[in-house]
């Protein structure tokens, strides 16, 4: 966060006198009760139980539950930030605000369980989104012991939900030793180190010579086969999902070296490269600055009445995931849009003695 935008002195946050509707809590708490009763009647609150696993127990789940499902957990970041943005902001007097309280308890009670269950990046980004809307949370980031020990913290979750994970709940990986602490640490700082190391592949198709600047279509056109299928030819779709071979950088390796690699390392660079060569490398990190700077300069000061604000926390979480790709982002975004459409609908709206 830029100092010079927000200094200690200045006040951090305005009483913003509003006008609520009541129909978006209400349909938050609407979404997030679906999602629930899916993940408990059809056992999707565990995701770490294989792909096959997934796919068995989604395919009992009724279409229009399955889609109301997905829409719920995709947009949970942005409902739960938004929520939590008039819980600081908007003045307690405000007429339904209590609504408003009730939907981001729900949120926060089922989401953050299922990412703390499922995910220690999506955790952790849920975490850090919530606490950029606080401005206490804010004030970390302008103090740089306050923001070392937070960061030291973050790690140390990191490695103990990693741990609890691996000798507790998924005892049959077998990659996490329980030997001794100095043997499981290692082993853990290990499996981390290789989750994150999405250079990888880039290291890879360096050492084969890859071009400084190149093209190749397969990731793009296997992209477009996707979603064409998804509402034309679902038979197709499906079968495509099956086969695990869905993003556009296992497409182009699968097309140059005939391997099928599902499970590695990516990034938000890493299908730029594949595309493009180096170009495209340029072209994903001028991207990434612009949406931080975006992003940045809307967090400094939460205004829910602001389109440009709820754009930019709707944003937000799908590019704090590095482990993703860059052109997915671009179709989750398209996919999930209509819960951010609604949202502006029914947006605060100054009222009129505030004016």
């Amino acid at each position: 966060l830029s100092r010079s935008k927000l200094e200690p002195t200045q006040p951090l946050m305005a009483n913003i006198e509003t006008s609520l509707s009541p129909i978006l809590p209400l349909l938050y708490i609407g979404l997030a009760c679906v999602f629930f009763y899916v993940a408990i009647t059809y056992n999707l609150f565990v995701r770490r139980i294989g792909f096959r696993g997934l796919e068995e127990n989604s395919s009992n789940v009724p279409f229009l539950l399955l889609a109301i499902y997905r829409i719920a957990v995709e947009t949970s970041f942005f409902t739960m930030l938004f929520l939590f943005t008039i819980l600081v902001t908007v003045k307690k007097t405000v007429k339904f605000k209590f609504l408003y309280m009730i939907s981001f308890g729900v949120h926060a009670a089922i989401f953050l369980t299922f990412f703390f269950v499922n995910s220690r990046l999506q955790m952790m980004v849920a975490l850090f989104c919530l606490a950029m809307i606080h401005p206490r949370g804010r004030m970390i980031f302008l103090k740089k012991r306050r923001l070392i020990n937070y960061a030291v913290s973050a790690i140390a979750i990191i490695f103990v939900l990693t741990i609890i994970r691996e000798l507790f709940l998924e005892t049959n990986n077998n990659r996490v030793s329980s030997d001794g602490i100095l043997t499981t640490l290692y082993d853990v700082l290990v499996l981390i180190s290789d989750r994150v190391n999405s250079v990888a592949i880039i290291n890879k198709m360096m050492d084969e010579n890859m071009p400084m600047i190149a093209y190749n279509s397969a990731g793009l056109d296997k992209l477009y086969s996707i979603y064409y299928n998804m509402f034309f030819d679902y038979d197709r779709y499906t079968l495509m999902k099956s086969s695990l071979e869905t993003s556009p950088s296992e497409a182009i390796l699968y097309g140059l070296f005939r391997q099928s690699e599902v499970d590695f390392q990516k990034s938000i660079l890493l299908d730029p490269y594949l595309t493009f060569g180096w170009p495209g490398v340029f072209l994903a990190t001028v991207f990434s600055v612009v949406v931080g700077l975006f992003t940045n300069g809307r967090m400094v000061r939460p205004n829910p009445t602001k389109i440009a604000f709820i754009v930019a926390i709707f944003m937000l979480p799908s590019f704090l995931e590095f482990e993703k790709e860059l052109f997915p982002h671009f179709i989750s975004l398209l996919k999930w849009s209509p819960i951010a459409i609604v949202t502006i609908f029914f947006k605060p709206r100054y009222s009129k003695s505030s004016r």
